[in-house]
This record gives C-alpha cells, sequence and structure tokens, in this order.
C-alpha cells in the first residue's frame, strides 16, 4: 500500500512535538499507530512504515525486507512508524473521544468491578475504579500508589487481580517472573504488573526474592531507579527505571514496608454477580479501554491540582494525592476516599502489629513493663534474652534475630544467649522510634 507524503510529514510532526503514541487493533485487528493532537483529534497511521533513503519512497514494510518496494533496489529505511508488536497486554481498540461522559465511564468501571468482584464495601469498589482511571495518566504523578490484596485461598484475590488488569493501563498479571523479566517488562512497555502469590516471589531469603522486592521498593517514586552490577563489569551497573502503578495479592501482610506503599484490601469469601467472565464483559471492558486509552493520549493533563490533599499528611498524601486527583476529576465526593485513606492507616497499622516484627516488639515491650528479662542490682530491666522472646512469640530464635536485625535491633551474645541491651542509647533509641511506628505505647521510661 502506498502512503502519501502529507500524512509521513503529519506523523513526523508529531514525533517532534512529543505525543504520546498508543498501537492499537482495528477490527481486523490490525495493528495501527495513534495518537491525539492538541484540538483532541484521534489521529492513525500504519505501522511498519519506512521510508528508502535512496529515492524516498515510502510504504509499509517488514522488519526483514531489504528491497525499496518503489525503486527495487537494496536499501537502508528510516523508520516512519515503528513495526508491529505482540501485546503482553490485551490490546487495546481504537480510542474513542472522551467529551463530557468520563463520570459514566467511571460509572461503567464501577459496575464491572460490583459484577465481577467481591469486596467488603462501595467504598472499596471506587477506589479502585479511581485507580484504574488514573493509571492511565502516570506521566501526571511523582508518586504511584501501589495495591495490596489480602486474605486467605479462594478469597477473591487472583480474581481481583485479573479484573483489574484488564482494566489498567497495560495491565499484565504474572504467577510468577524473574527480576530480570519484571524489570525489562515495566521498563520497556510501560507495563502496570500484578503479582500473584507475593509473599513467595518477594521472599527475601532467596536472591530472586529480594531482587523482585527491591523492584517493587524501587518503583514508587518518579526518578528513582533500581540500579545493579552488570554481570559481565564489574565497573558499570545497569539503571532501570521501574516506577509506575502496580498491584500484587498475597495471604497475610508479610513485609511493613511494603504495605506501607499499597492500598491494603482485606478479601472475603464470596461469589460474584458474574463468575465467569464471558464475551458480554470483556465487551464491556474494551469499550471502556477505548475511552481510557484516548484519556492516556491526551497530550495535556486533563486534571487540576486540589486542595483536599492538605487534608492527609506524610505516605497517606503521597499514596492518595493521584486518586484524590482523579476523584474530582471525575466529578465525584473526596470525601469518601479521604476517610477511606484514614481508615487504611488504622488497618495497616493493625496488621504492622500482627506480623513477625510487630509480635516481636510487642513482647519485647511487654518485658519490660512488667519488668522481666535481665536486672541489674535496682531490679531494673537492661536486657531482653532472644530465648524469651521466643518463648513468650512462639517463633524460633533464628526468625527473631533474621527480624530484630531487619527492624535495626542490634542483638548481644552472652554466656544465656543474644539479648538485646535495653541500656545502650541507641538501642533504646531505636526501640522508641519502632514501639511509636507500631502504635505501642511504652509505660517504661528509661
Amino acid at each position: 500500500m502506498g502512503i502519501d507524503f502529507s500524512k509521513i510529514d503529519e506523523i513526523m510532526r508529531a514525533y517532534k512535538n512529543n505525543r504520546v503514541f498508543e498501537q492499537v487493533r482495528n477490527e481486523d485487528n490490525e495493528a495501527l499507530i495513534t495518537w491525539v493532537d492538541d484540538d483532541g483529534a484521534i489521529h492513525n497511521a500504519p505501522c511498519g512504515i519506512l521510508r528508502c533513503k535512496k529515492c524516498g519512497g515510502v510504504d509499509v514494510y517488514n522488519t526483514d525486507d531489504e528491497y525499496c518496494k518503489s525503486c527495487e533496489r537494496a536499501t537502508r529505511f528510516e523508520i516512519i512508524t515503528p513495526p508491529p508488536y505482540e501485546e503482553p497486554w490485551l490490546p487495546y481498540p481504537h480510542p474513542e473521544i472522551i467529551q463530557t461522559d468520563l463520570d459514566l465511564v467511571g460509572e461503567k468501571i464501577n459496575e464491572i468491578l460490583h459484577k465481577t468482584l467481591v469486596m467488603r464495601d462501595d467504598d472499596e469498589y471506587e477506589i479502585l475504579t479511581t485507580w484504574v482511571v488514573a493509571s492511565y495518566r502516570q506521566q501526571d504523578w511523582q508518586s504511584f500508589p501501589y495495591l495490596q490484596f489480602i486474605g486467605a485461598i479462594s478469597s477473591g484475590k487472583t480474581r481481583a487481580l485479573e479484573i483489574l488488569s484488564m482494566l489498567s493501563y497495560r495491565g499484565v498479571l504474572y504467577a510468577t517472573i524473574s527480576p530480570a523479566a519484571l524489570c525489562r517488562e515495566i521498563e520497556k512497555w510501560k507495563i502496570t504488573p500484578f503479582i500473584d502469590q507475593a509473599e513467595f516471589n518477594f521472599d527475601r531469603s532467596s536472591e530472586s526474592g529480594r531482587e523482585n522486592y527491591s523492584i517493587w521498593m524501587c518503583g514508587y517514586r518518579k526518578g528513582q531507579k533500581y540500579v545493579r552490577a552488570k554481570n559481565d563489569n564489574d565497573d558499570d551497573v545497569i539503571r532501570r527505571d521501574v516506577s509506575g502503578f502496580k498491584a500484587l495479592a498475597s495471604n497475610r501482610v508479610f513485609d511493613e514496608a511494603l504495605s506501607s506503599r499499597s492500598i491494603a484490601f482485606f478479601m472475603r469469601e464470596g461469589i460474584p454477580e458474574i463468575k465467569d467472565l464471558n464475551n458480554n464483559i470483556l465487551e464491556q471492558i474494551q469499550k471502556i479501554r477505548a475511552k481510557l486509552i484516548y484519556l492516556h493520549l491526551l497530550p495535556k493533563t486533563p486534571f487540576n491540582n486540589t486542595n483536599e490533599i492538605e487534608k492527609l499528611e506524610g505516605r497517606l498524601r503521597e499514596i492518595y494525592t493521584p486518586l484524590i486527583i482523579t476523584t474530582e476529576y471525575l466529578g465525584w465526593n473526596t470525601d469518601t476516599i479521604i476517610d477511606f485513606a484514614k481508615r487504611d492507616s488504622v488497618k495497616k497499622l493493625k496488621e504492622m502489629q500482627e506480623t513477625k516484627e510487630g509480635q516481636i516488639l510487642q513482647a519485647i515491650k511487654e518485658m519490660i513493663d512488667e519488668g522481666r528479662g535481665g536486672t541489674n542490682l535496682q531490679g531494673e530491666t537492661t536486657r531482653i534474652l532472644v530465648k524469651d522472646i521466643a518463648e513468650q512469640t512462639g517463633l524460633d530464635s533464628r526468625t527473631i534475630g533474621f527480624r530484630l536485625r531487619a527492624l535495626d535491633v542490634e542483638r548481644k551474645h552472652c554466656k544465656e544467649g543474644s539479648y538485646v541491651d535495653i541500656t545502650d542509647d541507641k538501642t533504646w533509641e531505636q526501640l522508641q522510634y519502632l514501639f511509636r511506628k507500631y502504635g505501642f505505647h511504652l509505660t517504661t521510661i528509661r
């Protein structure tokens, strides 16, 4: 097929103006490159347009073509549009212009979530809806909220990942993935990864688990890089941009730092209205995605700043800012999301207290308050033996040692075994900080 030069000039202007491009599929499943101009108009061009450097002829080629279709000579080509590729995510349909109906798009997402998931209350459906919409404007955010679905087997965690991966921007669901592959997928394709069985995929007792965990921790803020040494060069490193929205599912809260960057959803067993994802639901999802990809392609942000984010502080503000701004854009009431954020912090605190770290800190606090453990001549507690912590928590001494090290609480050794020296100023200061962080109020003043 021949391509006229006016189209080429249009494409080149779009590249020069740093437009956002996306590969979409038409009704015949043919790949097209699409973009939106400043007036909101949608433009399309075939994938794989090349220009012959000898005669200037322009046409669509396969990646291995070496001969110009116009001059029929072996040549080198200038790339006008990239070749088509196999999307790791659900392919996008042709975009549809959003005019005044974004609120209806939000309602449609909310409706699908109600039909396919069993959440605890309506607020959770609204949070998930705004998260989906916000994922399409990641270029507008400085921090990226993660989702964490927590629950027992058959509680709907994987189903939540599945539905949201289809709705969110370039969502891809993984049962397992290597760190190298995860890095490349995020940096190359700008995917939104959804990881199931996170407590195993992020298990820091294995090298791959530690690396996957690091990737997740580095992707929370824009500008942070995941850095690792090159295998074939000790003097060089690889820097990867792994920032963006992410989601995971686990049986429990397994890491406090990761949980603090996430919006937690505690799943419960239930039967959704639609148990199987039939063609009707998939068609509805694709219609919604046609609107959402248009939102992504807009050259200028459609969002406005809001003073509502001032109602939250610290990490909560970072996590919820994209959602609060998106909620206002949808024309919805921000009070719901702000109240949810405050409740979320309470839930997280309770979950933190139930982690192994929380159990250990609670045991140390109680032994200090009750005057148990090693004492001085005045009867004051001076040290907490690890074996005593083990007896109170039911955890083994090795696990306690590992968790204390992760909490940056120093252990010392005596003939009775390892212990925590609370007369050490640095240790005492760290313990006080941890007690406050985990919501434990110490009644004893050293």
